[in-house]
């Protein structure tokens, strides 16, 4: 990508900004970082990049509140055409206030010129990632989703406004006031006003082929039975696992929709939902329910009647020590429905001092034993980081470590064989490894919640509490003195980091040095000949950008246990990018790396564990190649230019 320091605008391909002439370049990084839109959104970080722009993390300067903000690219900003889309967005966005459709706060433009959109910022995966994550949903769970999913849709129908490129991609699963798989549909991008005409041009094809209904190949006016259609697509993508028409080519993925019948799926789904697919996926438009509302209504007759979904199950996924894991999970809960009335009502100190007495209290009684030993050092570690708050800082330090021991307590962990003796360089001096691996085990699955939401500080003071501990209780049991001197070569080098993201990186490697010994596999190294060659590939920025959304999920599923999970997104990843790379002699050496990664991956003697970090390995290969192709003196060598 290069960067206009003028008007501020991304480049895809463009060598001159045509807004002002200006040269473009990557050197310098990207000029929005820092920047306030509008006077209102300071940009943080870039989140995502697709095909119209970037989404970009911002806050607002004058209120306590985060954003997701979306640019154009500079090539789209500059086509009025395109422009009037991306503010149709915005308008045919703005009228829906729905709970299950994304928000859109705000519309502008930089005083350059570039249009952005502010949206509410959800924190989830998209409905593909989880659909990755899992191969495929139980008919529970995908009718529930798709259920809430048709009342969105129901509500942009009934003010005239059309998808028209519904699909997993476009769905962010998020948790809500406590509830799981609160769908919000995204990108109205080219939904379109039934009762403003001229907003697409006639004949112009709008959707991803694998997702439209027949009727959306030949005309542009299409009517929400269209979005009924694509939805139908989502609900068979949901219980087979992927979807029903799928070629390499859009015309012959349309010859698909057009002729072919739908396949039959292959898992254990009811008759009243094979029904309502079989309706919902009807070659004419005519053939389909008319609304999304009888959808509902036929949902709720047809399936809720006889298959009820069931409420949130309080079972524990391979509990450690059930006894008392129950007994805290019943407690964390009642105490979290208690306290977050009180935090609304405006009352932090009552709530604070709830969260404080019930923590307070399971340090003392509960979790004596190992390995809830992790359990008390997340709980350690949010007290002092609610020492010195205000209430509202310390009732939320308290709160996001329930939340961190609920989810790693409803869990199920990860699954592998012991280490054997010969390979271990711990076994001989350490009779309690074992015990010290569950508690790791278990102190990722605490850490899962606070990475993804972006709080490595969180992270590095817990892992700091619990090394701590585990060395004073080895060193009282004199023994595994191997394994203090790691964790305390770790914590020393933890204090001189001058970043939590630092201190958190050095103990969880020392962490998982003692949990996955001998199964994680070696390092992938480039040659640095072929690393700098791969450093001058075309799609280089792309290709890291997809690596490092990959990474950032996978790494959390991961250490929640879906170890499977992890591997699958990694390789999809991995062959993705095998497709999306061009074939010519640049892009040669990306190809053939990511070739070799996946190729490795699928070994049938793999294991997901080893598989994973095969292509984790590879992937930091990549980023690092990226990451010097994009240093300063990389860029000056090359005369200010990455590549042509």
């Amino acid at each position: 990508m290069r960067y206009c320091s003028t008007c501020l605008a991304t480049y895809l391909s463009s060598r001159k900004c045509p807004r002002d002439g200006t040269l473009v370049s990557p050197e310098g990084g990207d000029p929005l970082l820092g920047y306030v839109l509008g006077q209102r959104y300071r940009v943080l970080e870039r989140m995502a990049a697709g095909a119209m722009g970037q989404v970009y993390r911002a806050s607002h300067v004058r209120i306590a509140s985060l954003c997701a903000v979306k640019v154009l690219y500079g090539e789209l900003a500059v086509d009025q055409a395109m422009c009037r889309r991306f503010q149709r967005e915005a308008e045919a966005a703005s009228m829906l206030q729905s709970r299950f459709i994304t928000r859109v706060l705000d519309f502008g433009e930089t005083e350059g010129g570039l249009p952005y959109l502010v949206m509410e910022l959800l924190d989830g995966p998209t409905l593909s990632a989880e659909l990755a994550r899992v191969g495929r949903f139980d008919e529970p769970r995908a009718v529930r989703i798709v259920r809430r999913l048709l009342l969105g849709l129901s509500h942009a129908h009934e003010r005239g406004i059309v998808h028209r490129d519904l699909k997993p991609d476009n769905v962010m699963l998020v948790t809500e006031d406590d509830e799981a798989d609160v769908p919000k549909i995204l990108d109205f991008g080219i939904a379109r006003v039934r009762q403003a005409p001229g907003v697409t041009q006639a004949g112009q094809v709008m959707g991803t082929p694998s997702y439209m209904a027949p009727e959306a190949f030949f005309a542009s006016d299409v009517d929400a039975r269209a979005d009924l259609y694509s939805l139908g697509i989502v609900l068979f993508e949901l219980l087979e696992g992927k979807v029903p028409f799928d070629a390499p080519t859009a015309s012959a993925v349309m010859a698909q929709h057009v002729n072919e019948p739908v396949p039959l799926l292959s898992g254990p789904v009811s008759g009243p939902v094979r029904e309502l697919l079989g309706r919902l996926l009807a070659k004419k438009a005519e053939q389909r329910p008319a609304s999304a509302r009888e959808v509902i209504e036929a949902l709720d007759v047809r399936v809720s009647s006889k298959r009820p979904v069931p409420a949130l199950a309080k079972k524990i996924g391979n509990p450690v020590a059930v006894g008392s894991a129950s007994t805290v999970i019943d407690r964390l809960r009642a105490t979290v429905q208690q306290g977050a009335p009180l935090y609304n009502a405006g009352d932090q100190a009552g709530c604070a001092a709830l969260y404080l007495s019930t923590a307070s209290a399971l340090m003392a009684h509960e979790l004596s034993r190992d390995p809830e030993a992790a359990l008390h050092a997340r709980l350690e570690a949010a007290v002092k980081r609610a020492e010195g708050k205000d209430a509202s800082r310390a009732a939320w330090e308290l709160r996001y470590a329930f939340d961190d021991l609920l989810f790693a307590l409803t869990r199920p962990r990860v699954k592998r064989e012991p280490v054997p003796e010969a390979v271990s360089q711990y076994a001989e001096d350490c009779p309690s490894r074992a015990e010290v691996v569950a508690v790791l085990d278990l102190a990722a699955l605490i850490a899962a919640r606070r990475y993804e939401a972006g709080h490595p500080q969180a992270v590095a003071d817990f892992y700091s509490v619990l090394a701590e501990a585990l060395c004073q209780r080895l060193r009282r049991e004199q023994c595994c003195g191997a394994v203090v001197g790691r964790l305390e070569a770790a914590l020393g080098e933890a204090r001189d980091s001058a970043r939590g993201a630092d201190a958190a990186a050095v103990l969880g490697a020392a962490f998982d040095e003692l949990r996955f010994e001998g199964v994680a596999g070696e390092a992938y190294e480039l040659p640095p000949a072929e690393a700098a060659v791969v450093a001058q590939c075309e799609q280089l920025d792309e290709v890291a950008d997809a690596l490092v959304r990959a990474i950032g999920t996978g790494a959390a599923w991961f250490n929640a246990g879906d170890v499977e999970g992890c591997r699958r997104l990694y390789l999809q990843t991995a062959e993705r990018m095998l497709g999306v790379v061009k074939p010519g002699a640049k892009n040669a050496p990306l190809k053939k790396v990511l070739q070799a990664a996946s190729d490795a991956a699928r070994a049938k003697d793999l294991s997901a564990l080893d598989a994973a970090w095969v292509l984790r390995h590879a992937f930091d290969a990549i980023l690092e190649a990226h990451r010097v192709a994009k240093s300063p003196a990389a860029v000056s060598a090359m005369g200010g230019k990455r590549s042509p």
